[in-house]
């Protein structure tokens, strides 16, 4: 019968066998499949929209003043990966801002 070995580092940074396993056992298949499968698939992020609102205003010849505001409806939208179960925020914070442009 054709052996596999599941090696484990030990406290000395040693590679060491922590029981060989018959390559048929189930165990053997869940656990590759469990930790390595997952990192190939695509993950599927829905469209999603943001509202972000700029205004600009010149002050004649020599400076422009902007104002900006950034996901001003204040939207928090999550994404969950499907393969792996972590959840992350697609929308940054909400955001104000003024610019002053001066022109030489």
């Amino acid at each position: 019968a054709t052996l596999a070995y599941l090696l484990f580092l030990d406290w000395r940074m040693a590679l060491a066998a922590l029981l060989p396993l018959p390559l048929g056992m189930v165990f053997f298949a869940l656990m590759m499949l469990r930790y390595q499968t997952y990192a190939f698939k695509r993950d599927v992020v829905k469209p999603w929209a943001l509202l972000n609102f700029r205004f600009t205003k010149e002050i004649g010849s020599i400076a422009e003043l902007s104002f900006t505001a950034n996901n001003f409806t204040n939207t928090h939208k999550w994404h969950t990966n499907k393969h792996t179960l972590a959840k992350r925020q697609l929308y940054p914070d909400m955001y104000f801002g003024a610019e002053l442009k001066l022109k030489l």
